[in-house]
């Protein structure tokens, strides 16, 4: 595994350690990439006629894009190890990834990893909304250029999300590192949003001490920061962030949250400021105005906001919800059944059974 860089900043002018106790257990990845018993089992026998009749790359290709073989479903919320990932057999794209890139240096296949331009994915846990970028996997040698291929020529892309939102997007390298450093922030997010802080900032600032310009990072230890009531600790990693990525929405917003905190009026005003500007792209943006409006008792502007963000993604289960209760708000109850069940259709299967209770208790309570 690539080695962390040496830090670029002091650690003295980013860290708060005496306000954190040690995390519950000690941060390591250094099972990321390791086949459990399982997985060697799998690949040997489940998976081994079809590798000799087909070939290793198209073989293992199609086990994990074939809903018939690992069955694999993509949960958009969780970031699992390899190991971790094909015992659920589920995972978001991160973890699919992990997975498909340890099964295949498994059977001796290069692996080159790749960060799709796509509009970030969004979710929202509780008060929380999470964003993420998208990446997948390429199987094969770099030939020329961009263009990748096998030993024969053929070349073959390994992603989860629904080929019609792939197909034509841009994409660039990433390496093994950023995909190490992407998981420990993910997993400082996951703990966070469990309400385990300590451990947290323990995975946070190993995502930092490996790359300590990765902006998705700073924005979570300013989040950390903030739940622990160190405002001017947050401030400052808010900071940093934008001067890795100006115009990111949700460094802004959070920046300016904590400005206006700790009466900073003028520098909130203009962070708001800019904020608004760019909003007016970032679908989550909408999203929050929707649910303002709906819990204001304007439905008919929330269901205005939230059909134009199913326009540009129909897949957001979130949005489904929040637009149900704004049609039960408009008294419109067959109308709030039918995005409930593409909630139902839209959520990875844990989940389903949540949605479909609110579903069955909505289609009892308008039934004649």
């Amino acid at each position: 595994m690539t080695p962390p860089p040496t830090p670029q900043l002091a650690d003295a002018a980013l860290w708060q350690d005496a306000a954190f106790s040690p995390p519950q257990q000690p941060v390591d990845v250094s099972q990321l990439f390791t086949l459990s018993d399982e997985m060697q089992r799998y690949l040997r026998v489940e998976l081994g006629p079809r590798l000799q009749s087909e070939g290793r790359l198209r073989g293992l290709y199609r086990a994990l894009q074939a809903s018939r073989q690992l069955k694999l479903d993509y949960d958009a919320r969780i970031t699992r190890t390899a190991a971790e990932a094909f015992e659920a057999r589920s995972g978001n794209c991160l973890s699919l990834v992990i997975l498909s890139a340890a099964m295949a240096r498994a059977l001796g296949l290069n692996v080159h990893f790749q960060q799709v331009q796509v509009e970030a994915s969004w979710s929202l846990a509780g008060d929380v909304l999470v964003v993420n970028d998208h990446v997948n996997l390429v199987l094969g040698q770099r030939a020329q250029g961009s263009v990748w291929t096998d030993d024969s020529g053929m070349s073959l892309v390994v992603d989860f999300l629904p080929h019609e939102l792939m197909q034509g997007q841009p994409s660039r390298t990433i390496t093994e590192a950023m995909i190490v450093t992407m998981f420990m922030n993910n997993r400082a997010v996951e703990h966070l949003l469990s309400g385990a802080t300590d451990d947290a900032y323990a995975w946070a600032q190993a995502a930092l001490r490996r790359d300590p310009n990765f902006t998705p990072a700073l924005n979570t230890l300013g989040v950390i920061y903030q739940r622990k009531g160190l405002l001017a600790p947050a401030e400052q990693a808010w900071q940093m962030a934008l001067r890795q990525q100006p115009d990111s929405p949700g460094v802004l917003g959070n920046l300016a949250a904590v400005q206006r905190a700790l009466g900073q009026t003028d520098e909130a005003a203009r962070s708001e400021a800019r904020l608004a500007r760019l909003q007016r792209e970032a679908p989550w943006g909408e999203f929050r105005r929707a649910q303002v409006a709906l819990q204001s008792g304007d439905a008919g502007t929330a269901r205005a906001l939230l059909e134009r963000l199913l326009k540009r993604d129909a897949t957001q289960r979130d949005v489904h919800v929040w637009l149900a209760q704004a049609y039960l708000q408009l008294k419109q109850p067959e109308q709030a059944s039918r995005h409930l069940a593409l909630a139902v259709q839209h959520s990875p299967t844990h989940e389903q059974g949540l949605y479909a209770g609110k579903l069955a208790r909505l289609q009892a309570a308008v039934s004649p």
